[in-house]
């Protein structure tokens, strides 16, 4: 098949390709993790890491810039990690890199895998179906507290029943909330409530702690033992962000000890009960509006985040890193020809000719390492001059700096304004550098 003219052919630049590459590929894959190993670890001198990070198949490149960084150990060529990132192409090089913004040790993603797996495993049994669960009391007059004596969970418990149902009485079953002996401590404490029978309702509890620390509450032999247990029972460990296997398998779960607590000692007046409704209702329509303002900013921040200065100057940053690589390797390899020409030369002269030669090459050489060394510095300081020109540049563009100068961005239901077109007393919030004005339309022109 004959191939089109020349005139017909779309035809790209190199850095064309490779930057539609890489807006695609920023654009169509969202943050992820991965699981590998660190190989080939290098710690730039402007703080930025580079590694590949590899498995048995296959292997990535991966940066990791100073702002993320931080507070991170710099991990160990062959030590397992869990990486988050987006997938990018680093331009100068035309190469596919994961841009790292997190790292985690592998141990702690074994622990919420096997949190997983037996969360999957009891939920396929049936242990967390809602119809074997017994329904909590409305007003229980027996709390049957497990929990920790020394703990800041009991307290809140006990300050907020206190305050709100001052007649309930409390039983303490007093069991250890972490450690290796603490699950099978636990169950003891729930079959002796169980086999008592003097409480109207268990409430399992623990202040919040790492993955580690909350173990206890994820053991199986200990959610199997809650499932038999026919009294109600409400489970809260840790804080409200923290999930365990007991609350799934409680009869309820609350997000904090408090909450518990409010939960067990409900309001007896009328009025309090529809101020809580009430409460509840604006409390929902509120975390609606925040979550769409939410989906909104990282929809929005997610368009940005390509072409923001901030990314611009840390792929400067990086290329300024590759380029000190290159010109120390032209360098010693440089240095590594003149030495060898050197001792060519030496083999074939006699002793007399050969202090001579020897001589001369040694001035020669050094006046060749201080021409390279002075270059080498001149390059490095014009990439920096250049590095900061371009940051300037940068910032003078962004949106603050335009704010500075006294522009003002005016919003309307979430949407920036372009049409003057509104009804008299519509509301309008009017973005201004040091922070937001207020108004309303008085009157149409």
């Amino acid at each position: 098949m004959p191939s089109q003219p020349p005139s017909q052919r779309s035809v790209f630049q190199v850095s064309e390709l490779v930057g539609t590459l890489k807006h695609a590929v920023e654009m169509n894959f969202p943050g992820l993790w991965v699981d590998g190993e660190i190989s080939n670890f290098v710690a730039a001198r402007s703080g930025h890491w580079y590694f590949s990070l590899k498995d048995d198949r296959a292997q990535i490149r991966c940066a990791f810039f100073r702002n993320r960084n931080l507070r991170c150990k710099p991990p160990g060529n062959g030590q397992r990690v869990l990486l988050h990132g987006h997938p990018s192409i680093f331009t100068a090089r035309g190469e596919l890199q994961l841009i790292v913004d997190q790292m985690e040790d592998a141990g702690a993603g074994a622990l919420h895998l096997a949190f997983e797996r037996l969360k999957r495993q009891l939920a396929e049994e049936g242990l967390f179906d809602a119809a074997r669960k017994p329904p909590l009391p409305a007003a229980p007059r027996c709390i049957g507290l497990l929990s920790s004596p020394q703990g800041a969970a009991i307290h809140d418990v006990l300050t907020t029943l206190a305050r709100r149902n001052p007649l309930a009485r409390v039983i303490l079953y007093p069991i250890p909330v972490q450690g290796a002996e603490a699950p099978a401590r636990i169950i003891e404490a729930l079959q002796t409530a169980q086999r008592r029978a003097e409480c109207d309702v268990l409430l399992l509890t623990r202040g919040g702690g790492s993955l580690e620390d909350l173990q206890a509450f994820n053991d199986e032999a200990l959610a199997r033992t809650l499932a038999d247990i026919r009294i109600p029972t409400l489970s809260a460990v840790g804080h409200e962000i923290d999930f365990s296997i007991t609350d799934f398998v409680a009869s309820e779960r609350a997000a904090t000890p408090t909450a518990a607590a409010e939960r067990l000692s409900p309001d007896q007046s009328h009025w309090r009960q529809r101020l809580n409704q009430e409460r509840q209702r604006l409390q929902q329509a509120l975390q609606q509006s925040l979550q769409a303002a939410r989906r909104r900013h990282g929809e929005l921040a997610a368009r940005l985040a390509p072409a923001s200065p901030q990314r611009r100057l840390l792929d400067r940053s990086q290329w300024l890193d590759d380029l000190q690589q290159r010109l120390l390797q032209q360098m010693r390899l440089r240095l590594r020809a003149a030495r060898q020409e050197w001792l060519t030369q030496r083999q074939g002269l006699g002793a007399s000719a050969l202090l001579r030669r020897v001589a001369q090459r040694h001035q020669q050489w050094q006046i060749l390492d201080h021409r390279l060394q002075l270059a080498m510095r001149q390059r490095l300081k014009d990439a920096a001059q250049r590095q900061e020109q371009l940051r300037l540049r940068l910032s003078d563009l962004g949106p603050q700096e335009v704010l500075r100068r006294g522009y003002s961005i005016t919003w309307h239901d979430g949407r920036v304004l372009g049409d003057p077109d509104l009804p008299e007393g519509e509301r309008l919030r009017v973005q201004l550098h040091a922070g937001d004005l207020w108004a309303s339309v008085s009157k149409k022109q």
